[in-house]
This record gives C-alpha cells, sequence and structure tokens, in this order.
C-alpha cells in the first residue's frame, strides 16, 4: 500500500555538438529553397534571416559580402565588394522584409542615399521582401545608376536561380 503513488520520470541525456546542432538548424541555403518552393515563407524569416538569405545570393555569385552588426550597423545591412578592372566596386545594401502590403517609403531610400554619399562608394541597393512607393521609385531612378531597387518580383528571381 502506498501512501503517495509513485511517480515515474525518464529523463533523456542528449549531449549537442557543432555537427548535431547543424543537422537541426536549418542553414540559410535550407530558407532559401523554402522559398523558392513557396514564396510566402520569405514572410516567416527574421528581418536578420532576411538579411542573410541576401547575402547569400551575392556570395553564390562570387561576391566578397559582409554582413554588418544588427544594430548600428551605419544605415547598411550588407557591403558588397568586387574587384572590377584593378579597381574595387562597393555596394551597400539595406534590407527590408516587409509584409507584401507594406510599401518601402522614400525616407529609406534617402536615408540610405545619405549613408553612399557619405561613404563615397559606387552604388546603393535598397531590397525588400515588398514594394516601394512611388516617391521611393522616382527618387531612385532620378540618382541612375548610383541607387538601385529590389522589390519582391525582382528578389524572387535572384532566389530562383538560387543553386
Amino acid at each position: 500500500i502506498f501512501v503517495q503513488p509513485p511517480n515515474l520520470d525518464v529523463i533523456y541525456e542528449y549531449e549537442f555538438n557543432d555537427e548535431t546542432i547543424e543537422l537541426i538548424i536549418p542553414t540559410i541555403a535550407d530558407k532559401i529553397y523554402q522559398i523558392q518552393n513557396n514564396p510566402e515563407y520569405i514572410y516567416k524569416l527574421t528581418p536578420r534571416e532576411f538579411e542573410e538569405v541576401v547575402a547569400e545570393i551575392f556570395l553564390a555569385n562570387g561576391y566578397e559580402v559582409t554582413l554588418t552588426q544588427e544594430t548600428r550597423d551605419g544605415g547598411k545591412d550588407i557591403i558588397v565588394k568586387q574587384m572590377v578592372m584593378g579597381s574595387p566596386f562597393v555596394l551597400l545594401i539595406e534590407c527590408k522584409r516587409y509584409n507584401a502590403k507594406n510599401k518601402v517609403s522614400v525616407n529609406i531610400v534617402r536615408e540610405l542615399y545619405g549613408v553612399q554619399t557619405a561613404d563615397n562608394v559606387n552604388k546603393a541597393l535598397v531590397v525588400t521582401s515588398s514594394f516601394f512607393s512611388k516617391d521611393a521609385i522616382d527618387f531612385a531612378e532620378r540618382r541612375g545608376s548610383l541607387m538601385g531597387l529590389v522589390d519582391f518580383d525582382i528578389l524572387m528571381q535572384w532566389i530562383n536561380s538560387y543553386r
């Protein structure tokens, strides 16, 4: 006779190392493949994962890529470099993982243009999972080759060509 019914617990002990963690946590390439199969998955990414996806696309195309720190990044998320005819070509990228209906405003584009001018680099690019306001498009077009905009449609072309 028990005064209190017995309690049986099972404790599983499992040691995680870098190899087992890599098997569990999806890589950025895995996330890109998920977006290829289901474009809506892009909206499930965190803003940092979105930056990592964009960085990986440039890395896979042979560019030297630096992902800036998450906070106090100086107005740029990614710095892309490539040597062109013996001279460095530098591209600043600002990533905005917005929902489909939230358009990127002209203020974001202006801010990045200011950073580009201050840093004296070749080009700046805003990449979004959404689209751009008419004012943002007009502002970027007036900057010519100094400023580029990559919306959801263009980004999906990049993602679908990723291997």
